[in-house]
């Protein structure tokens, strides 16, 4: 504070107090930038001290990478990068004082390439193998579970998805100390090495009392993610929709028709290759039907007609040959497979007639936990699993649906729970059984004929608990 006097010829004065603020340096405190990925959205917010506030953020030299824009009020750089490569460019913050001073920092975002695909496989237990050219598999040097197994996480179903096009996973992540841990959706980014970082993470998902116990989906065109469950409070069933580029805000969501969720509730949501149609299959009180639902570009679903199974018939899951023709079934409670049309409004008709599978493995029928078909999409891959609780053993199985045989039946210790696969090589977790852990199992797929790749079962770290697994 400063007091200042002043007085004239005539014997006249006057008083005034003035303040002077001297500012710190303005100076821009950001010194590196994080990367980032093609196709996925990207956020940084650039950082200043000193001058006078509001600051304005200019580029005075090069460029952001393709997609990213600047933000001249709040310093965000955001967007979703398309072009990978270094970009180098100079930066600018003026502030608001009188006269305005400016400083400038020289930055860079690089912008990496996606991983090469069919590289990796990924368990939800945290585990991941590198996949060599003829589909061993050895450990990868990096720990990508740290990125989402916390100590308070407790994953333990087949709920670990994928984006087609993208190098991202999606996840159940589970935050809080039991009992009062809250279920989230997590994206993880595969990073060039990968391993895997945490991208973002959902609010806590609705229910009070919900099983999330089946895995988020992608569709083909990497635009929305699908993660059956639970719609509200009320536990009331459903599919909660996320955007797929990495970032987790909720859509919207769409009720599954059968009243409050019951188990084994609803199976993984399955996709037309166009991306126009989606499929599920609800099991309210043991009653099964496929609901097929109409997809907007923005992701939206519109419920276009039910196809009901036969009284306690359950699907547990479904899978759509790679050209789009055919969805196939696979049912929990009667052992039925059974292949559908599917019409261009997305309607089914059966093609095939109901098979029972009972492969008789170790004395006891058993069930379809998962199936896909193999190319060119004659031939359904199998995982099974035995129907009596005490003696689980599971079994992989080729089968020629347009003739209806069982060619080859691998049986395993352990029950099965998903398949993985990258078109000619299939993996899925066993799990523990009494003194002996099954691990990851995999076989090679050739003119319809399934044989264990060397080494399999390759060992996880784990215990008397399904994990899905996902092929990257």
């Amino acid at each position: 504070m400063l007091a200042v006097a002043v007085s004239d010829s005539a014997q006249n004065s006057a008083n005034g107090s003035f303040a002077i603020t001297i500012a710190a340096p303005l100076q821009i405190t950001t010194t590196s930038l994080p990367n980032g990925s093609p196709g996925i959205s990207y956020g940084a917010t650039l950082a200043a001290s000193g001058g006078f506030s509001p600051y304005t953020w200019s580029i005075t030299q090069g460029s952001l990478p393709a997609g990213l824009i600047l933000n001249a009020s709040s310093g965000l750089i955001s967007g979703t990068p398309t072009v990978s490569g270094p970009s180098n460019f100079t930066v600018q913050v003026t502030d608001n004082g009188a006269p305005a001073l400016s400083v400038t920092a020289n930055l860079v975002i690089t912008i990496t390439p996606a991983p090469a695909r069919s590289a990796a496989l990924y368990v939800a237990d945290g585990n991941a193998y590198q996949i060599a050219s003829n589909g061993s598999l050895s450990y990868l040097p990096s720990s990508p579970e740290q990125a989402f197994m916390g100590p308070n996480d407790t994953i333990g179903s087949p709920v670990i998805g994928i984006s087609p096009t993208l190098p991202l996973l999606f996840i159940l992540h589970f935050t809080g100390t039991p009992p009062n841990e809250s279920p989230a959706l997590a994206s993880l980014l595969v990073n060039p090495d990968y391993s895997l970082s945490i991208y973002s993470t959902s609010a806590p998902l609705p229910g009070t009392n919900c099983s999330y116990a089946v895995a988020p989906s992608v569709d083909p065109t990497s635009s929305n993610v699908y993660l059956p469950g639970c719609v509200d409070n009320n536990n009331d069933p459903g599919v909660l929709i996320y955007p797929a580029d990495g970032q987790l805000p909720l859509l919207g969501m769409v009720a599954v028709p059968g009243g409050e969720q019951n188990l084994p509730g609803l199976s993984k949501m399955v996709f037309t290759p166009d991306a126009t149609h989606a499929f599920i299959a609800s099991c309210p009180g043991g009653n099964g039907s496929i609901l097929s639902y109409s997809r907007a570009q923005n992701g939206e679903l519109t419920l276009a007609s039910t196809y009901n199974l036969p009284a306690g018939s359950c699907a547990a899951a479904l899978s759509i040959s790679p050209d789009g023709t055919y969805l196939a079934e696979g049912e929990l409670l009667t052992s039925v497979v059974q292949v559908f049309s599917i019409a261009s409004d997305g309607s089914l008709t059966p093609a095939s007639q109901r098979l029972v599978v009972n492969f008789n493995l170790q004395g006891t029928p058993v069930y379809v936990s998962d199936l896909t078909w193999g190319p060119p999409g004659t031939e359904l891959i199998l995982a099974t699993n035995s129907t009596e609780p005490n003696l689980m053993y599971g079994g992989m199985a080729v089968l020629s649906y347009s003739v209806y045989l069982v060619e080859e039946v691998y049986p395993l210790g352990g029950s099965i729970e998903t398949l993985a696969s990258d078109g000619s090589f299939y993996y899925s977790q066993s799990e523990c059984q009494r003194t002996t852990c099954g691990g990851v199992v995999g076989f090679d797929f050739q003119d319809g004929q399934l044989s264990p790749l060397p080494g399999s079962p390759y060992p996880i770290n784990t215990d008397n608990t399904d994990y899905g697994v996902v092929v990257y």
